[in-house]
């Protein structure tokens, strides 16, 4: 099982929007997957509850009371959306199962500070350091007008990882996570602009960990 970890300590940095949509993603490729929720507010299940019966299978998995993300229901690819505040014993449990880690991060000051001593804790530890965990950075509600974009751009330069996409700032995310839909559910007119944004970040999850450098 392939096991992606979106995590960021801070709440409201865009993990939920990149988890559900992620598995919406793979889910639509065929594979099956599993979305774990580690937040006891249990955001991404309670958008599962709402997605439609029609559209692409994925299995919700409360994960919030236990650190190991099991293989469940023949699940083939993991998608896992960490809580605020995930640091210590957990972080590092959690870290140790994961084969890639998104880290989410709006542009604003906090969440940049937030995520600075997060990137810190990550590249300690022994999965990342030896290459079987690879991290990877993206921007999240950002609008590319804006002197915090450009910030966080600056932000993204202090660190050896690459950045993966900008994700727009749109009430499109709104209404899917309303909804129960991705941008992958949507059709090609309304969701062109964005699938754009992601495609960087699609084709390094693509790409086998050997060919990443």
């Amino acid at each position: 099982m392939q096991t992606i970890v979106i995590a960021n300590p801070k709440g409201g940095s865009g993990k939920t929007t990149l988890a559900i949509n992620l598995a919406g993603y793979f889910a639509r490729r065929g594979l099956r997957t599993g979305l774990y929720d580690l937040d006891r507010q249990r955001s991404t299940l309670r958008w599962l509850a709402r997605r439609p019966h029609e559209l692409p299978t994925i299995v919700g998995i409360d994960a919030h009371a236990s650190d190991t993300l099991e293989a469940a229901d023949g699940i083939e690819l993991a998608v896992v959306d960490a809580p605020a505040g995930l640091r210590g014993d957990r972080l590092k449990e959690v870290v140790r199962q994961a084969d890639r880690v998104l880290v989410p991060v709006h542009p604003s000051p906090l969440d940049m500070e937030a995520a600075d001593d997060f990137l810190g804790l990550l590249a300690d530890m022994k999965r990342v350091r030896k290459g079987r965990c690879m991290p990877a950075l993206l921007g999240s509600r950002v609008n590319a007008r804006a002197l915090s974009t450009q910030q966080l751009d600056t932000f993204f330069r202090q660190f050896e990882l690459p950045v993966l996409a900008m994700i727009r700032e749109t009430q499109l995310y709104v209404q899917m996570a309303l909804s129960g839909t991705t941008l992958f559910d949507l059709p090609p007119h309304r969701a062109a602009r964005d699938l754009a944004d992601w495609q960087p970040l699609l084709d390094w999850l693509e790409r086998p960990p050997a060919l990443i450098d």
